[in-house]
C-alpha cells in the first residue's frame, strides 16, 4: 500500500482513478442511527451494486453522556447482500451511535471481503485471498468483538495485506473478535 499512496501521492494522480475520478462508477451515501429500538444490528437498503466492484466505508460516533465508557466499542460495518449492508456491534452500550457510510462502486477494480474470527489467543490469524498486488491493493476492515465483559475490553485489530493472504493479530487474549475485512485491488 505504501508504494500505492506514495507513487500515486507524488504524480499528483488518484488512486480512484485519475485526476476526474473516472473510475468511480456510482456513490451512495447516508446516515443510520443504530439506537435502543434497533438493538444491536442496523441493516440499510441501497441500490443494487456489483460486490465484487464496490466497497463500504464509514465512521461513527457514539451520542451522550456515556460516550467516553464506550470509546472502547467497536461497530463493524458489512455487505449482507448487493442491496443491502448492516452495522453490527456485540454489546449495545445504551447511547446511540451515528454512523456516516459511502457505498462505492469503482468500474476498474476487483473487491474481495469475508469474516475473520480471532480467537482468545495471541497468535495471528491468516486468510487465504486469491493473490492480489500489494502495491495496487488497500485493505479495509471493522471489527466487534464478543466478550462476557461487554464492550469495555475491545481492542484494535492488525491487518496486513501480502500477496495470498490477509493477516490479522490482536493483542488481546481473554475475547473472541469478528473481522469484516474487504480488500480492493485497483487495475
Amino acid at each position: 500500500m505504501e508504494g500505492l499512496l506514495s507513487a500515486n501521492c507524488l504524480s499528483k494522480a488518484s488512486i480512484f482513478g485519475g485526476g476526474g475520478g473516472n473510475n468511480i462508477k456510482s456513490l451512495q451515501n447516508g446516515i443510520a442511527i443504530l439506537n435502543n429500538s434497533t438493538a444491536a444490528h442496523k441493516d440499510v437498503i441501497i441500490s443494487s451494486v456489483d460486490l465484487s466492484k464496490s466497497i463500504l466505508v464509514f465512521n461513527y460516533k457514539i451520542a451522550g453522556a456515556y460516550a467516553s465508557t464506550t470509546m472502547n466499542t467497536f461497530l463493524a460495518g458489512y455487505f449482507i447482500n448487493n442491496q443491502t449492508i448492516c452495522f453490527s456491534v456485540n454489546t449495545y452500550p445504551g447511547e446511540p451511535f451515528t454512523i456516516a457510510w459511502t457505498v462505492v462502486e469503482f468500474e476498474k477494480a476487483n473487491v474481495q471481503r469475508g469474516t475473520a474470527w480471532l480467537d482468545r489467543t495471541n497468535a495471528d490469524v491468516n486468510v487465504t485471498i486469491t493473490p492480489v498486488n500489494p502495491n495496487k491493493s488497500i485493505l479495509l476492515y471493522s471489527q466487534y468483538a464478543f466478550s462476557s465483559k461487554g464492550h469495555i475490553d475491545e481492542v484494535p485489530l492488525y491487518g496486513k495485506v501480502n500477496e495470498d493472504t490477509i493477516t490479522f493479530a490482536q493483542n488481546r487474549d481473554d475475547i473472541y473478535k469478528r473481522a469484516h475485512w474487504q480488500i480492493i485491488e485497483f487495475k
